[in-house]
């Protein structure tokens, strides 16, 4: 292969130059010899014709193609600088032809006859004030004094700039190579650059533009020339480097804080919200003067803020750019040879992230070396200003809404799902969301509750795998344009990591999560954040609120029957005694405010559910405001099947349930360690049900919920049991108890506070009394043996369910059935929500089996449950 563009052949002559009334550097002895050689130097260069440079600058273009090309290929080695790169992007224009009828070069988003204002500002910014004149009206005076105020000294065509970038970008490659000849052109041009280029140029884009180039690259290479048998050359190099002199950082012309339609007229595209995005970069890289590289560049993104400012400016690269730029201090070069230093550098496996400061704008440059579609990402800011929404960010996605409760939100979008985490794909559930990202449908849905509360934490949107091949300007161009700039955060952990974009308001945070991973699909997340209001203390919740509003107009939210065994709720007392059953085997039940039947016949072999007691509740209008009924496994149960299958039926009428823990294990076995049963919950906007199940039996309780009481009507404690026997109540004074037994001398035992003594007429032979304080807080009524007990297991069981029956009237259906380790019947118990009576049989130590009932409160603590 020819390398005739290698040995310097091209270069250019310093010998002689005469200055612009600049002050460039001094001639130093020990310089000499570093432009000898050379072919023009660059004030001969000034004087030729601008479509002779165009020519040479197409050659030069030609050049540097190839030379990139053979590095990719391997056919050119980069052996003195290996891990430096490059970027392409030549001064002024990236892009220009030499337009005859303008007499001037043109990029190839200028069309040809037209004015383009924005167009002549640049050229004018970068010291080509005679083509800026070309593109501006004659009739705007002011405009075109605009122009005339960035004249300097003299005038530099926009061809000779380019072609002087092509030549440095050419002698930075070949530098990398380890062609010593580049080095002293590099020299040789900046040492130029500083005499051709008037104060006033060399001090405003064009010096932004022209006279880092280079230092980076012969900085980089002076250890590796010292090293080798060039310390002559490295310390000629050093001497420049000392005396290169101020490079003005162009980080200005990105225009921060411009207005919108400005910048749309900038780029040549339209705003639409609070983004403007064109997907034809030239121009933007252009005339914003981005110091990046235009290959692979796939858009260019400007946001605003609130008064429609821009805020930020946004440039995307395709996935290849994190191969050929593994670290963004690579892809942020000419950041650095316009005297920018790499800070806040951080490395991650998914993401490698370095931010340069100049001007007052922050650069954040991120390379995505696992990212799917995007291989870079380039982000300029303001440097002090904190990076906010520019707009609220919505908290009502329709079915779900981040002010209302989890429990509400899931019963909306996935009613029969349960859980702290629910998720659905079903599509009559995701076509209830809004979905901010418009241009994509989102395949699956995750609610969250937040941990430790009732607050919804987050509603996730996931879409398909096909959509990590698309474009980030694509995917976040919905946002963009509602909500403007944007934060840029990198996500690690053991599993899964990604590359996220990030709006926040204060009380809501957007996240578009796209993953290093090509079989996860990306999601949108709204989260609710720091700045979430909590509901006030005694304050009305949203989902009060919301309810209210929906019964008031007469829509509110129903999936649960409104009646249970018959009984409705509203019904006067008399028409809820109509629908109860009746027959020989049906026992009324008549409490203080509790009126239902048990129901003791034999259930039909083919139930597999057998209804045993029903209860009801009235309101202070006298109206029903809760039913209860109590259920058994009937004869035609599956095996293993209770009550999983009757709860199916639940579930299915009103979704899965809210899932709480009952009342401490201790309420039955004094038992702390064992297991406790839940309770669950099903809510709609005018009734509550709920279902708790322990062994074999099932209560279900169905409360009515007016407009002021989501939680149910007010009711006085569920309390129905009697509080022990007549003459010995639980509550009682243990003053007042001995007085009224008449006892000076009370008897006890160890581990029993007080033995009473009833008269032979009682069913009872014996009271036992446990005392929390001055009060009894527990009895146990030993039954009286019957005449033919002897106390064997028939006996006994007998006794049992006599004793069942006689107590039916004042306990109703027992709520618990205890068996023993032989699987015999050994205990019944009732509850209430202040009592617990338990009727059970248990061995003496005379080796008998004894009948007892027990009488506990509730309230007062746990002491030992069996008697001996």
């Amino acid at each position: 292969m020819s390398r005739y563009w290698l040995s310097g052949v091209c270069a250019l002559i310093v010998l002689g130059l005469s200055g612009c009334g600049s002050k460039g550097p001094a001639d130093d002895p020990f310089l000499s010899g570093i432009d000898d050689g050379l072919e023009a130097p660059l004030a001969d260069l000034l004087a030729k014709s601008r479509s002779d440079l165009a020519i040479q600058g197409e050659e030069w273009s030609a050049k540097v193609r190839d030379q990139e090309k053979a590095i990719r290929l391997g056919e050119l080695h980069q052996s003195l600088l290996p891990d430096l790169r490059v970027p392409l992007a030549v001064p002024v224009l990236r892009e220009a032809k030499y337009s005859s009828r303008r007499g001037i070069s043109l990029p190839p988003y200028a069309v040809e006859g037209k004015e383009d204002l924005d167009l002549a500002m640049h050229l004018a910014r970068h010291g080509d004030v005679d083509a800026a004149l070309k593109l501006a009206p004659d009739s705007d005076a002011e405009f075109r004094t605009r122009l005339e105020s960035y004249r300097g000294g003299r005038n530099y065509p926009v061809e000779w700039s380019r072609l002087v970038g092509l030549m440095l970008h050419s002698a930075e490659i070949r530098l990398t190579t380890g062609d010593t000849d580049a080095a002293r052109e590099l020299l040789a041009i900046h040492r130029q650059l500083r005499k051709v280029l008037d104060a006033k140029t060399g001090e405003g884009s064009l010096g932004a533009a022209l006279l880092g180039r280079g230092q980076k690259a012969l900085t980089l290479a002076v250890p590796a020339l010292h090293e080798g048998t060039n310390q002559e050359l490295a310390k000629k190099i050093t001497k420049v480097l000392d005396d290169w002199g101020p490079v003005p950082a162009g980080l200005d012309s990105v225009q921060l804080g411009g207005k919108k339609p400005r910048i749309a007229s900038i780029l040549g595209a339209p705003a639409r919200g609070k983004a403007i995005q064109t997907t034809a970069p030239a121009r933007g890289l252009d005339l914003l003067a981005l110091p990046l590289p235009s290959e692979n560049c796939q858009a260019i993104t400007a946001l605003f803020d609130a008064g429609d400012q821009l805020a930020e400016v946004v440039a995307t690269y395709g996935a290849s750019a994190s191969k050929s730029y593994p670290d963004p201090r690579q892809f942020g070069h000419l950041f650095e040879e316009q005297g920018l230093t790499a800070k806040a550098e951080e490395k991650t496996p998914g993401q490698r992230r370095c931010v340069y400061t100049g001007d007052g704008v922050e650069c954040q440059v991120l390379i995505l070396p696992r990212a799917i579609a995007t291989g870079a990402v380039v982000s300029f800011q303001h440097a002090k200003k904190p990076v906010i929404s520019a707009a609220p960010l919505p908290r009502d996605f329709g079915a779900v809404h981040l002010d209302r409760g989890f429990e509400q939100n899931r019963l909306r979008l996935a009613p029969e799902r349960q859980g702290e985490i629910v998720q659905t794909k079903k599509t009559a559930a995701l076509a209830q969301l809004t979905n901010p990202l418009v241009t994509s449908s989102p395949a699956n849905a995750v609610l969250k509750k937040e941990s430790g509360g009732e607050r919804t934490a987050s509603l996730s949107l996931g879409f398909t795998e096909e959509g990590n091949h698309v474009p980030l300007h694509q995917i976040a161009l919905p946002l963009w344009q509602a909500f403007g700039p944007v934060r840029f955060e990198d996500f690690e952990d053991e599993k899964d990591s990604a590359f996220v974009l990030a709006w926040e308001d204060g009380p809501t945070r957007y996240l578009l999560v796209l993953p290093n991973a090509e079989d996860k699909p990306f999601e949108f997340i709204a989260q609710n954040g720091r700045g979430a209001k909590e509901t006030p203390p005694g304050g009305t919740s949203f989902d009060a609120g919301e309810r209210k509003a929906r019964i008031e107009a007469g829509k509110p939210l129903t999936r649960l029957p409104r009646h249970l065994e018959g009984v409705q709720l509203g019904q006067t007392k008399e028409q809820a005694l109509s629908q109860l059953p009746r027959g020989a085997s049906v026992v009324k039940l008549a409490f203080a405010d509790v009126v239902g039947v048990a129901l003791t016949g034999d259930a039909p072999k083919s139930a597999e559910v057998v209804a045993r007691q029903i209860l009801f509740r009235l309101d202070t209008a006298g109206k029903v405001a809760e039913v209860r009924a109590r259920y058994e496994a009937g004869p035609a149960a599956k095996p293993n099947d209770w009550p999983a299958g009757f709860l199916a039926n639940w579930k299915k009428t009103g979704g899965a349930p809210a899932v709480s823990p009952a009342a401490g294990a201790e309420v039955w076995d004094d038992s702390p360690a064992k297991k406790t049963p839940s309770v669950l919950t099903w809510r709609d906007d005018l009734s509550r049900l709920t279902f708790y199940c322990d062994g074999g039996v099932a209560d279900v309780t169905l409360r009515d919920c007016p407009v002021d009481h989501p939680d149910g009507t007010p009711l006085s404690a569920f309390r129905y049991l009697t509080r022990g026997p007549a003459e010995c109540l639980l509550g009682t004074a243990k003053t007042d108890l001995l007085k009224s037994w008449k006892l000076t001398e009370p008897a006890s035992a160890p581990q029993v506070d007080l033995i009473l003594y009833p008269p032979k007429t009682s069913r009872y032979d014996a009271y036992l009394v446990w005392f929390d304080g001055d009060r009894a807080s527990r009895i146990v009524a030993q039954h009286r043996p019957g005449k033919a007990d002897s106390g064997n297991a028939t006996t006994i069981d007998k006794a049992l369910s006599e004793a069942w029956g006689r107590d039916l009237p004042l306990f109703g259906w027992a709520c618990r059935h205890e068996f023993n380790a032989d699987q015999e019947l050994q205990g019944i118990g009732w509850l209430d929500e202040r009592t617990r009576v338990r009727t059970y049989w248990q061995e003496t130590e005379s080796g008998k089996q004894r009948l007892f009932t027990e009488w506990k409160d509730l309230a007062a603590p746990v002491k030992a449950s069996r008697t001996k």
